[in-house]
């Protein structure tokens, strides 16, 4: 749905190097994902060097492991799971979760949280999932 190419080798007319980061994404998401996904990427730009998929045997390694989830997982792939919860934290931090986020499972209380969230239904569903508590910590400290 989308990828990021992080450029560090720019020039620069100032004293440090040019970093840039291009997000690309699907054109037929919808406003929601778009969101989901940008942002998801933009999480790309604190990994570190191993994390990074910036070739060709990487980004197939990493398409892999996506698709078989293997026990013992390369960085990238934790990097990958990381990217979400991290996503998932600044699109809806605990204040919002504490204001929008109710008990009620039923369909139509997560397309209504969804769309006061402007993410993804499945991105409710993991905020109001029990996970979403120990990603903050782990990933805020």
């Amino acid at each position: 749905m989308g990828h990021m190419v992080f450029e560090d080798q720019r020039t620069s007319p100032y004293d440090e190097a040019e970093n840039v980061a291009v997000i690309r994404f699907a054109s037929t998401l919808n406003r929601c994902w778009r969101r989901m996904v940008c942002t998801k990427e933009l999480m790309h730009v604190f990994d570190s060097e191993k994390a990074q998929t910036g070739s060709k045997p990487k980004f197939i390694q990493l398409l892999n492991e996506l698709e078989t989830a293997p026990l013992e997982a390369s960085e990238m792939f934790n990097a990958e799971r990381a990217a979400v919860w991290m996503a998932l934290l600044v699109l809806c931090p605990l204040r919002l979760r504490n204001l929008h986020v109710t008990g009620d499972d039923s369909d139509e209380n997560l397309l209504v949280i969804a769309h006061r969230l402007k993410v993804p239904v499945a991105a409710v569903r993991a905020i109001k999932g029990n996970y979403y508590m120990t990603a903050l910590e782990r990933l805020t400290g």
